[in-house]
């Protein structure tokens, strides 16, 4: 008996085979050719095919793969519009060099440099200078491409002083040395710093002087009534002795002093505040220039005091000018006292002046050791000084205050046989009169006209100042012109007088009364007694604007210290018949 052929072991059923195994390639019943490939199938844990990727992952790398490529040229096409658009920056210059030769420049770098004048880096005056503003670019990148930098910045001006630029250079890496050099003008921010600067400094300086005529003004109101009772004084006792002889000269001297030394007063307090008064009018320059050399020539020819030094006078005929004969003595005094102490081995100083069309010119020249160069934009400023302790740092201040008050100016410069000179411009009063810009005497009363009435005897007139030493010397100057005088240093005791009926021809008020000031006094008055006329004294008249509304309270306002007879004038004046009880 035969047995059973067994199946080989590789042997898989016909119907197993056919279902794991596709179709041989070539066609049904046909074995696929030697060499050829035959795809296999997806592994599977599970023993069946993978399924295929959704179209949707597919879509969302796309999406990812356009976004990254989108920025890569976004990147790209920024950078080269940035590029674009600084090279055709109007406000700064571009330009890159590579060794000495510019590769690429804008317009607005050759705009800046096509004019061909000296420039330099404003290191300081030792700078060296360039031919151009190009050839002084060159000369810098060239030293940062020689050094270990990579980057350098600085400023640039013309040898004039203007324009300016900012410079920065950089290098680059971009396969050699390439500097990249960046220009803009700052020409105008330049000027606007400036200005600021100036406008702060200004305002310092109105700071200083304020703090200054806070202290004058305090001080002002005590010296201002010590000068007053001096003068009235000095003016009763000058009337004692009318007429020729020395006692009356030197009584005509020392109230010549007296007004002198309240007119310093007056300049301290302005130099706080703006002199509200109108400049004076028409004075001879001439004869305040004789005034002020007698004065200061004691001081200066003094005998076996150390070197000699002498004042010489050179003035031709001079028209009247525009200003303030106290004022114009002090400053020549001042300006004559400085040149001799910038004479340490003595020498002449010339004091001269001459008509120059509409103006007239004065000159202060010395023979000492000049002005140091650091020091001439300095020497008006308040407080400057370089006399060390000696010096208060006010006297040319003052001066060139009064001068720009007038409408004037002074200047200072060295002379180049040596010595310094201080030059003034006066106007003349013919110019300022066509302009019609000359006015009455500062801060002075409005005195009647020549043919004005006598003061009549027996007026009553109440005098208000909480000083005893100048309400005392008012009421004998009075006295002795015929008033009936009362006194009082009491506002408030003023304005009760007033009220209980007193009446008075004239009210002589100060105007810093310490519990009421003057013009509360006046108001009172006004509304108790309207007909009383009310004559405000004090020493900041000039700080009374003419315009200020408080004045319809008052009949004037007289300057401490006073004139006996501008004194005397305004009574007369104010009560003639028919005469106003407010200003």
């Amino acid at each position: 008996m035969s047995r059973p052929r067994r199946a080989p072991r590789d042997a898989v059923p016909r119907r197993a085979r056919s279902a794991a195994s596709p179709p041989p390639v070539g066609g049904a019943g046909r074995r696929a050719p030697a060499g050829s490939f035959t795809p296999s199938p997806l592994p599977s844990s599970a023993g069946t095919l993978a399924r295929p990727v959704p179209l949707f992952d597919l879509a969302e790398k796309y999406r990812q793969l356009v976004v990254k490529y989108e920025r890569d040229v976004l990147k790209t096409s920024s950078a080269a519009l940035l590029a674009l658009a600084a090279m055709r920056a109007s406000s700064t210059a571009l330009a890159t060099f590579r060794g000495s030769r510019i590769v690429v420049r804008n317009g607005r770098w050759g705009e800046l440099t096509k004019v061909h004048v000296p420039w330099r880096v404003c290191h300081g005056a030792t700078a060296a200078e360039h031919p151009g503003l190009e050839a002084l670019v060159l000369a810098e990148v060239r030293r940062l491409a020689s050094s270990r930098r990579r980057l350098a910045t600085l400023r640039c001006a013309a040898a004039a002083g203007e324009p300016v630029v900012e410079l920065r250079l950089e290098k680059l890496d971009l396969g050699g040395p390439v500097v990249l050099a960046m220009m803009t003008d700052v020409t105008e921010a330049m000027r606007e710093a400036r200005e600021l600067s100036e406008l702060r400094e200004r305002m310092m300086e109105q700071q200083r002087l304020r703090g200054l005529g806070e202290l004058a003004s305090g001080v002002a109101h005590d010296f201002n009534n010590t000068l007053n009772a001096l003068a009235l004084r000095l003016a009763r006792v000058a009337s004692a002795h009318a007429g020729p002889g020395d006692r009356a000269e030197d009584l005509r001297v020392m109230t010549r002093i007296i007004s002198d030394a309240a007119d310093r007063v007056r300049r301290l307090q302005e130099l706080a505040a703006t002199r509200l008064d109108r400049p004076a009018g028409a004075i001879d320059l001439a004869g305040a220039l004789l005034e002020a050399a007698a004065i200061a020539r004691p001081e200066i020819e003094r005998p076996g005091a150390g070197p000699s030094a002498t004042v010489e006078l050179d003035l031709a005929p001079l028209p009247p000018v525009l200003g303030d004969a106290a004022e114009v003595r002090h400053v020549i005094v001042n300006l004559l006292l400085n040149a001799r102490d910038a004479m340490p081995r003595g020498g002449r100083i010339v004091l001269g002046a001459q008509p120059r069309g509409d103006r007239v010119v004065l000159s202060v020249a010395d023979e000492g050791t000049g002005i140091p160069e650091a020091h001439l934009s300095r020497i008006f400023d308040p407080f400057f000084t370089t006399k060390g302790d000696k010096g208060t740092g006010l006297g040319l201040a003052i001066a060139a205050h009064v001068m720009q008050r007038i409408g004037g100016s002074i200047c200072a410069a060295n002379r180049p046989e040596g010595g310094s000179e201080f030059v003034l411009e006066f106007r003349t009063a013919a110019s300022s009169q066509a302009a019609g810009e000359v006015g009455g005497e500062p801060g002075g009363p409005s005195v009647a006209p020549p043919d004005r009435p006598e003061l009549r005897r027996g007026g009553s007139v109440l005098v208000v100042d909480d000083d005893a030493d100048n309400r005392d010397a008012m009421a004998i100057a009075l006295r002795m012109a015929g008033q009936e005088v009362d006194v009082t240093g009491s506002g408030r005791e003023a304005m009760a007088r007033i009220a209980a009926g007193r009446r008075y021809d004239v009210v002589l008020c100060d105007l810093g009364l310490g519990e009421v000031d003057g013009w509360e006094v006046a108001r009172h008055i006004r509304q108790d007694a309207p007909d009383a006329r009310v004559v405000l004294v004090t020493g900041w008249a000039e700080q009374i604007a003419a315009d200020d509304p408080r004045r319809a309270l008052v009949a004037r306002v007289l300057p401490k210290p006073l004139d006996l007879d501008a004194l005397l004038a305004t009574l007369a004046d104010l009560t003639r018949p028919g005469a106003p009880a407010g200003a």
